[in-house]
């Protein structure tokens, strides 16, 4: 996560105390308990065993340059999605939201640097490890639903080799505020920042994997997303947000 806290923002944040921990639903939190006779995130991968290693060969694969005009399209519809969901009603005891003083919505600041935390399929797939609840979020997708999700994982990892910032997203939620530059490091800015990787997409360009970081309270949270294109239209399919303490 690219994310720097000055100690005056967390001398700020701990005087005004932590945030309760937001509540799961069944999105996953890590802290809840296997129940017994759910599926883990690992017997439900089991039988794709020769598909993580595609994906693992996406990743490792050469980078190929973004097209300005459709690669900058097709991330800027993906992650309008993922930040309107971040935005939506039930996340409103998330810190990084801050307040507009005019209008009284909740804004988002978004970094205009892709996360620098190297990723890799591994990982992706950490991030939904042990929780029931998401294990039977995964089993619920199709066998192509997943198989095209682990291609965009892939996809994902071998975008974190560019070097390039999100310059090209002009066009974002309006409720989103996009901080470049030395903003990105102020201590007013970095406790509400929300970070990002660079999504990844299936074979196909109909399934994304967005992976983004973010504060739920003093301590960081991040969340996979994947997302299915029909008729021009992306909806989030799958949706993990991990908590840590």
């Amino acid at each position: 996560m690219r994310i720097s806290i000055g100690i005056i923002c967390l001398l700020i944040y701990a005087l005004l105390g932590s945030a309760d921990r937001p509540s799961s639903g069944a999105e996953g939190a890590v802290q809840k308990q296997k129940k017994k006779g759910n599926p883990s995130v690992k017997e439900v991968f089991a039988p794709y065993q020769a598909e993580v290693l595609a994906a693992q060969k996406i990743a490792d694969a050469e980078l190929v340059p973004d097209n300005e005009k459709t690669d900058a399209a097709r991330d800027l519809n993906v992650l309008n999605v993922v930040l309107s969901d971040l935005l939506s009603k039930d996340r409103k005891k998330m810190v990084f939201l801050r307040k507009n003083d005019k209008t009284g919505e909740d804004e988002l600041d978004f970094s205009s640097h892709p996360d620098s935390q190297r990723v890799t399929v591994k990982d992706l797939l950490g991030s939904s490890v042990s929780p029931a609840p998401d294990a039977e979020s995964w089993a619920k997708l199709s066998k192509l639903q997943i198989t095209a999700a682990l291609e965009g994982m892939g996809s994902l990892v071998c975008r974190c080799k560019a070097n390039t910032d999100f310059d090209s997203l002009t066009a974002l939620n309006s409720k989103v505020r996009m901080r470049k530059g030395e903003e990105v490091d102020s201590n007013d800015v970095a406790f509400h920042l929300v970070t990002a990787h660079r999504p990844g997409y299936s074979e196909s360009k109909n399934i994304a994997v967005v992976n983004v970081s973010y504060f739920w309270s003093l301590h960081p949270a991040e969340a996979i997303y994947v997302l299915e294109k029909n008729e021009e239209k992306w909806t989030i399919i799958f949706c993990q947000h991990i908590y840590y303490a």
